[in-house]
Order: structure tokens, then C-alpha cells, then sequence
């Protein structure tokens, strides 16, 4: 018979999470019918839901990305009814429950909760996540089974063994809706690759590697084939789809390769659009939006640090994690001409992630200092969300 204690521990586990989910879900989700018009990208993806809603066949609009995040949409206004809230309800809801992800990736990547809860603090200070969770978008649909396909994949990094085919295809499945909705999230099977290669001790690769290659492999042909057929596709305009959304003419794309330059990764150009009064209303409105630069200078100091630390037994979960980030830039730099800030949404949960994980290596060292761990987050903390509240007034009053 299980005994009151031990029924206690899951309970308030499960009372934390409700609590995070509905207190983002809340700050997301005010106000969020404005501002009463469609911008942005906005403009191409609710036409395009609602073409998928009324049947009409949106070839059109698919030809930047895959029709997932459309139908997912499409959903929205079917079951609330059209409205710009209902638009953006599902980038609401997916960035609350990504911060609930984000708070367990942190917990579970270095066993301390306080991870889990300065990660979440991070995550609620980001005006990158604020500005795409009030925005009829892609993105933050994406990050969502991005933050997932981790989720699912962590086990096999905590104890490898037969069950975590299970684990492996679950993982691999997360990651083919995420790349259904923004081609983005297969980014993650080269690291999933690579755990395995770290693990063949304790999981052989005999057995592991035959299930990655069906996971990898059959999931993205399932979905999308399930995805564009249901269209009304040909396959050879699914060829040409694909080929046209993944670039892979040429590797790398002659008209899509390059980065823009270093200063503009970290917004150092964008701050001193905000501090100069002879820019545009838009560019300062773009570059307030962009990131929080506090996040985002702690999270890439904290990555490149977990980085140099190397694949050690211990860590294999955060240095995987943290192989995202350079990965990304690889990406981006074969497939898109776009600087990585533009679209560098699925960073900030390892930027929130990696900083606190950092700090509780750093401060596990220095035991004789009590409490070191919540005295330097505190202090980014609330560096990054002076700037989140120095910002508002002037980039969330265009919602409000």
C-alpha cells in the first residue's frame, strides 16, 4: 500500500508545474487579441490556416514552410472561432508549456530544482519568447516539440538501456512534428546521433543505431507525406516542396548561405539603434524585439564554458544541450542568408538552461560560500528583468 508521504512528493511536483504552465499562460496570453491587425508573418500564416479550414487548397502558401503549423491554426479558429486571439492562442499555449519544459530540462539535466526555477525566471524575461507567444507564428509551435523531443531523449541519457528504443522513437517522432511545423528542429538528430556514439558502452550501437535510422528516417516521410497528400499534392510538387523549403539544390544554397556580421549576433548594433534618436520607429521597435541582451550575453558566456568542459559522463546531458547552439549556427550558415538572431528562438531555452547549470557547477566548488548559487542568479535575474521592464513601455505598448 503506497503511503500518504510518498503520494505527497508527486503531488507538489505536480501543483509547481500546473502553477508555472498557468502563470505563463497567463502572461502570455493577456491582451492577446492586440494589436487587432496581422503583422508580420502573421499576414502569410492565417490566410494560410484559414485556406486549410475552408478546404480550398493553400499551395501558395506552403511554399516557405511545411502546412503542420497552418493546421495546427486551423484547429484554433475551428474550435474558438476566428478572432486574432484565437490566431495566436497557439504560439500562447506553446510558449507556456515550452517554459514548463524548460523548468524540467533544468531540473533534470543537473538533479537541482533551483536550476529548473532560474531557467523559468530566464525564460519569463525574454522579450525574443514574449513577442513570438503574442504573434500568429511558427516558431514558438516549433520550440515547443523541440523542448519535447529533449524531454524524451534525456532518458536515454540518464540510464541507457533496451526500454530506451522506446524513448529514441518518441524522441524522433517529436522531432519530425517540430521539423513539420519549421524545418528547424532536425537540427536535433545530429546530436541524438552523437549521444548514441557517446553511449555505445552502455547502449551497443548494434542496437541502438538500426532504431535511430528508422526513427530519423521513417518519421519525417510519415508526416509529411501524411501532410502534403492530405493537400492535395502530387509528389512531384511534394519534390519540389521540399527541395524548395530545405534548399538542398546546393550545399551550401549560393543565394541563401552567409551570416550577418558578429555584432549583429549579440544586437550590439540593435542597442545602439534603441540609444540613437535617428533611427526609425520600426528598427527600434525590431531590435527591442529581438532579445533580451542580458539573456542572451550570460547564455552564450555560460554555453561556450559547458562547451570546453567536454562530454564527461555526468554532463553528457547539459553538453549535448549545449552543442545545440553551435550546431544552430552551422545551420543557419548552410541554409539561410538571415542573421542567427532573427530567427534564434530555439536558443533562449539553452541560454536560460545553461546559465543556472553553470552557476550551480561554479558554486558546488565553493561550498564554503553559502547560498553563492541564488546570489549570482538573483543578480542576473534581475539584470535581465530590468531590461524586460525598461523595454516595455515602448515595444509591448505596440500590443497594448
Amino acid at each position: 500500500m503506497v503511503s500518504r508521504a510518498a503520494l505527497l512528493v508527486p503531488a507538489r511536483k505536480i501543483l509547481i508545474c500546473a502553477l508555472i504552465f498557468l502563470g505563463l499562460l497567463a502572461l502570455y496570453g493577456w491582451q492577446l487579441s492586440r494589436p487587432a491587425v496581422l503583422v508580420w508573418d502573421e499576414q502569410i500564416h492565417v490566410p494560410a490556416a484559414q485556406a486549410v479550414l475552408a478546404g480550398t487548397g493553400p499551395k501558395l502558401h506552403f511554399l516557405r514552410h511545411p502546412p503542420l503549423g497552418k493546421e495546427i491554426m486551423a484547429l484554433s479558429i475551428w474550435a474558438l472561432g476566428e478572432g486574432f486571439f484565437t490566431y495566436r492562442f497557439p504560439s500562447a499555449l506553446a510558449a507556456a508549456a515550452s517554459g514548463l519544459l524548460v523548468f524540467l530540462l533544468g531540473w533534470k539535466l543537473t538533479n537541482r530544482w533551483g536550476t529548473g526555477i532560474v531557467a523559468v525566471l530566464f525564460w519569463s524575461t525574454s522579450t525574443l519568447v514574449y513577442l513570438h507567444a503574442r504573434l500568429a507564428m511558427l516558431d514558438m509551435m516549433t520550440t515547443f516539440f523541440f523542448l519535447a523531443a529533449w524531454c524524451a531523449y534525456f532518458p536515454i541519457i540518464k540510464n541507457p538501456q533496451a526500454s530506451s528504443r522506446n524513448w529514441l522513437y518518441l524522441a524522433c517522432a517529436l522531432v519530425a512534428i517540430g521539423g513539420g511545423i519549421k524545418i528547424i528542429d532536425f537540427i536535433l538528430y545530429p546530436i541524438f546521433f552523437l549521444g548514441l556514439i557517446l553511449l555505445r558502452r552502455q547502449w551497443p550501437l548494434k542496437k541502438s543505431l538500426p532504431h535511430f535510422f528508422i526513427a530519423a528516417l521513417g518519421f519525417p516521410i510519415l508526416f509529411f507525406c501524411l501532410a502534403f497528400l492530405r493537400e492535395g499534392y502530387s509528389l512531384p510538387e511534394f519534390r519540389g516542396l521540399l527541395r524548395a523549403m530545405y534548399a538542398l539544390q546546393v550545399l551550401p544554397h549560393r543565394d541563401f548561405a552567409g551570416l550577418s556580421p558578429w555584432y549583429d549576433w549579440f544586437l550590439l548594433k540593435a542597442q545602439v539603434w534603441y540609444w540613437s534618436p535617428h533611427h526609425s520607429s520600426s528598427q527600434r521597435f525590431g531590435a527591442l524585439c529581438v532579445n533580451n541582451p542580458v539573456l542572451w550575453l550570460a547564455g552564450t558566456v555560460s554555453i561556450l564554458f559547458l562547451l570546453l568542459r567536454g562530454p564527461k559522463s555526468q554532463r553528457l546531458g547539459i553538453w549535448l544541450f549545449s552543442l545545440a547552439v553551435p550546431l544552430q549556427i552551422v545551420f543557419w550558415m548552410i541554409f539561410k542568408k538571415q542573421t542567427i538572431l532573427t530567427y534564434g528562438l530555439l536558443l533562449e531555452p539553452m541560454f536560460c538552461i545553461a546559465t543556472p547549470a553553470l552557476l550551480q557547477a561554479f558554486s558546488a566548488k565553493l561550498k564554503k560560500v553559502p547560498n553563492l548559487f541564488w546570489i549570482w542568479s538573483l543578480i542576473l535575474v534581475l539584470g535581465s528583468g530590468y531590461y524586460f521592464w525598461r523595454v516595455f513601455p515602448e515595444v509591448f505598448g505596440q500590443f497594448y
